[in-house]
């Protein structure tokens, strides 16, 4: 407990089994700072009013051996995952009571790290750096404002993405202006991910990418191609698979639960033009 008030925590760490290995430890900060309203001693509600975490990471582990992610053993422990998050009162992201103000959370050159075990060997398959600020929102006593920004390799801002995420309904909604698809920004995402990228050959981007997760709806992701470029393979009978290009790929993307949606798709393959107005497609195999 420091001379102002806050109670500031060092070498974090959370981790799904007892051991060393680096797939054991789900979540890691060099330091956690804790600021209270101690007024709130007087009316018995003491609570946090503003959150820190320097340097925190969540490392998340695909065990291709197992078939199991390591936040999956965490789940599976019987621990309560909502002790910490409601210790002094913060809100828990499951739910529960309203707390009498949310607290602001501030991360500061945050990780969030995909590793995999292959044969007993752990390695870092993708890895982003982001700075993140969550305060809350003026017209919802339940509703945090997100705004994250994405830190190069090299220091320099890439992605920003804005939100919003209400703890009682559990319902978050973002928004990206822009993205690019670079080889920087492939190798922040996890394996499966950049697997499919290089089958497809995927080039391009994407804008006005705005996604909604909600535990009613699920997933809804809508956005604008932007001259993309992939590489499908069609399966031939006489020829055998045969790889036809699809490029200069534009048109609004709808993508839910139950399928995907396409309006004013145009582009070119093998070197003609093509336009599809509308198409949908439901349901995925």
């Amino acid at each position: 407990l420091s001379w102002n008030g806050s109670l500031s925590l060092g070498g974090v760490r959370l981790q799904t089994n007892p051991g060393k290995m680096p797939s054991t430890t789900l979540f890691s900060a060099d330091q956690v700072e804790v600021q209270f309203y101690w007024l709130g001693l007087i009316t018995g509600q003491l609570h946090a009013s503003h959150i820190t975490a320097i340097r925190p990471m969540l490392n998340l582990v695909d065990d291709i051996d197992t078939k199991q992610w390591n936040y999956e053993g965490f789940a599976r422990s019987g621990k309560p995952a909502a002790t910490t998050a409601t210790k002094n009162n913060i809100p828990a992201l499951s739910g529960g009571n309203r707390p009498t103000r949310l607290p602001s959370i501030n991360l500061r050159n945050a990780i969030v790290r995909w590793g995999e075990i292959q044969h007993g060997h752990y390695s870092i398959v993708g890895q982003s750096l982001i700075n993140a600020k969550l305060g809350p929102s003026p017209q919802s006593h339940s509703t945090y404002n997100l705004d994250m920004e994405q830190q190069t390799v090299k220091g320099r801002p890439g992605i920003v993405l804005t939100g919003q995420y209400n703890i009682s309904t559990r319902e978050f909604s973002a928004r990206v202006n822009h993205l690019k698809f670079t080889p920087g920004f492939r190798r922040t995402l996890p394996a499966p991910v950049q697997q499919l990228w290089h089958q497809l050959h995927l080039r391009g981007g994407v804008r006005n990418i705005v996604f909604r997760v909600s535990p009613n709806s699920g997933l809804h992701v809508q956005a604008m191609l932007d001259n993309v470029s992939i590489q499908t393979v069609i399966p031939s009978r006489r020829m055998g698979p045969q790889v036809v290009p699809l490029n200069n790929l534009n048109g609004l993307v709808n993508i839910s639960n139950t399928g995907f949606h396409i309006n004013h798709l145009h582009g070119s393959v093998l070197g003609w033009n093509f336009a599809v107005p509308n198409a949908r497609f439901d349901g995925y195999e």
